[in-house]
């Protein structure tokens, strides 16, 4: 059974609004003006599997709002004003593979927030407040996860070592516009399936000559708007299946940019140095 309530100008639900409806598995509750949720109003919604409560004003999630809903695969909270993610939020969502948080007022990661959800494909956490991942344990038990975007952050000055470890099914990687300064040389080592990554506008002045050399399936990677002055070209000799690149708007000295240029003009990469 489905319930779609969205684009209503909804502000408020009772704690008894689903208590008829134990086999709603779908709720469209998105674009709407609901600034809370009672703990238990999802209680008795065992079979649901997706919700959808983006685009609305909350401000708060209760720890145990999940607490029941051991079958849910989707949750969308994007664009809300969430400012706490409390660890035991997703404690019983074994089965959940996508949740977007992106575009809410998020400041930290629990480091076991998602510490049982062991079938996540994808994590959309851009457009937040989040200041470190200093937990190297936070995505750890996530071997299934596949994308991963933290975009629009403030996340910095460094990655744990272990961070991604872990994450060997990770395609698409997404750290742009944080506050990362020095990337340890294995941070990525365990990403051989990755295809995107993206690194541009954040402070990172040095890129170590082994940071990609188990990445041999990169096709995109953004370097852009960074504060690197020197850049070796055995960085990019494991990459052979990289066809656009983004260098510019680093501090390069002249004889770099020109090395730079001759190495990608003799490959199959499209490449954007100045």
């Amino acid at each position: 059974e489905q319930l779609d309530l969205g684009l209503n100008e909804i502000k408020t639900i009772e704690s008894d609004a689903f208590k008829f409806n134990p086999k709603l598995d779908y709720i469209e509750l998105r674009r709407n003006r609901i600034e809370s949720l009672d703990p238990n109003i999802f209680s008795n919604l065992a079979v649901i599997r997706i919700f959808y409560l983006d685009d609305n004003q909350l401000n708060d999630l209760p720890a145990d709002l999940f607490k029941h809903n051991v079958n849910l695969e989707q949750i969308s909270l994007h664009s809300n004003k969430i400012p706490i993610l409390y660890p035991n939020l997703l404690k019983n969502q074994a089965k959940l593979e996508a949740i977007w948080l992106s575009g809410n007022k998020i400041k930290a990661v629990p480091g076991d927030l998602f510490q049982n959800n062991v079938e996540l494909q994808e994590i959309h956490l851009n457009y937040n407040e989040i200041q470190n991942l200093d937990d190297p344990n936070t995505f750890s038990t996530l071997t299934k996860l596949e994308l991963l975007d933290l975009n629009k952050n403030k996340i910095g000055p460094n990655l744990p070592e272990t961070l991604f470890q872990n994450n060997v099914e990770l395609k698409k990687l997404f750290l742009s516009h944080n506050k990362i300064r020095t990337l340890h040389e294995n941070v990525f080592a365990s990403l051989t399936k990755l295809e995107q990554l993206f690194l541009d506008s954040n402070e990172i002045a040095s890129i170590p000559d082994n940071l990609f050399i188990n990445n041999v399936k990169l096709e995109q990677l953004t370097l852009s708007n960074n504060q690197i002055i020197n850049l070796s070209i055995d960085v990019f000799t494991p990459l052979t299946m990289l066809y656009e690149i983004w260098l510019q708007e680093n501090d390069y000295s002249d004889q770099n940019k020109q090395d730079l240029k001759t190495y990608f003009s003799n490959t199959n990469t499209e490449a954007l140095i100045w």
